[in-house]
């Protein structure tokens, strides 16, 4: 079976790369049209110039093809390639080209394309980043020299794998078993909201819900999430009302902009004791939480190793809440925190 054709494929000239999945019909650029064939790939990235790498915001793989347009069936992913010194000048100067059979390979993109067209990820429900280890091998026992009759094994139920829609303070998607207290949702124009977990919505209606889940609210901030207007308004109200006094804000879509830069701007350094209550650090690949006088350790179960403000290791560090949220929770917004950080 021949290998597939991948492409890359950088949109520029778009605020929101992923935005792409918006529309199964591409018509630009011309010289990648000419070049698509049916089930060719399609890997829509930028390269980030700060952290040499190229971050992938969706992949698609091609229905149809004519000399004008392509019908492509879209996936919202998120993470990143990292290409050798030979290949870096290709990313930084090429919008469009080729991956080579061997560079396809070593990236790894036909399991980054087997796990974003699973049965079940539809474009929206993908926004999500692929494990970067290998499958590990299946140990079969040996063949016994003697077998013998056994009574068959019953068979227990298999809990479901996790999906990949838990999120982490600094914006990354993952699995895990534990449970959130919060949902959220990210939608293009970019919208990241911060959704009531009991909401009544219909989560089968395709690029309308992407799922995700936080660990409370304050996660959901530090990932650069506001408050959604439809399940939790008067919450988008103090929000909003917060925010405005340090940062004019116009309405809902003059906020969604304003995170959205603040989400794609390099991380700030601050001292802690200036941060409100709320906020996010990162030390040491940690994500640390400021609330009520102490350092509260985050894992995706809930908050550990509680340690008082005065005795934390380090008196400044790179700050992951967006400037928008540190404005609002030093304004008086009180984001829902876990019960875990109550634990001291």
């Amino acid at each position: 079976m021949a290998k597939p054709t991948y492409h890359r494929l950088d949109p520029a000239h778009a605020a929101d790369p992923a935005g792409l999945v918006e529309s199964p019909i591409l018509s630009e650029p011309t010289d990648l049209i000419r070049k698509l064939g049916q089930l060719h790939r399609i890997v829509v990235a930028t390269w980030d110039p700060d952290n040499e790498c190229g971050r992938v915001h969706a992949l698609g793989i091609v229905r149809d093809v004519d000399r004008q347009s392509a019908v492509v069936d879209w996936r919202r992913v998120n993470f990143t390639l990292h290409p050798s010194a030979h290949g870096a000048p290709k990313w930084r100067k090429m919008p469009t080209f080729e991956f080579d059979s061997a560079v396809a390979t070593r990236y790894r993109l036909e399991d980054h394309f087997a796990d974003a067209f699973a049965a079940g990820n539809d474009a929206t429900a993908s926004d999500q980043p692929v494990p970067t280890e290998a499958p590990k091998p299946v140990k079969q026992a040996a063949a016994s020299a003697d077998p013998k009759p056994s009574k068959p094994a019953s068979r227990k139920p298999q809990s479901p794998e996790p999906q990949r829609n838990r999120v982490a303070p600094n914006g990354d998607i993952f699995a895990d078993p534990a449970r959130g207290t919060f949902m959220g949702n990210r939608t293009s124009p970019p919208r990241w909201l911060i959704c009531d977990l009991h909401f009544q919505r219909d989560l089968k209606e395709p690029r309308k819900y992407t799922k995700l889940f936080f660990l409370d609210e304050a996660v959901a901030l530090a990932a650069g999430h506001r408050p959604c207007n439809t399940c939790r308004r008067d919450r988008l109200q103090a929000y909003r009302a917060a925010v405005n006094i340090d940062l004019p804000v116009q309405d809902a879509a003059d906020l969604d902009k304003k995170l959205n830069s603040a989400r794609t701007k390099a991380p700030m350094r601050s001292p802690i004791a200036s941060l409100p209550d709320g906020a996010f650090v990162v030390v040491d690949d940690d994500y640390w939480l400021k609330w009520s006088g102490f350092m509260h350790r985050w894992t995706p179960a809930g908050y550990v190793n509680p340690i008082r403000l005065a005795e934390f290791p380090v008196d400044e560090a790179t700050v992951l809440t967006p400037e928008p949220s540190l404005a609002a929770l030093r304004n008086g917004y009180s984001a829902a925190v876990h019960s875990s950080a109550a634990q001291q």
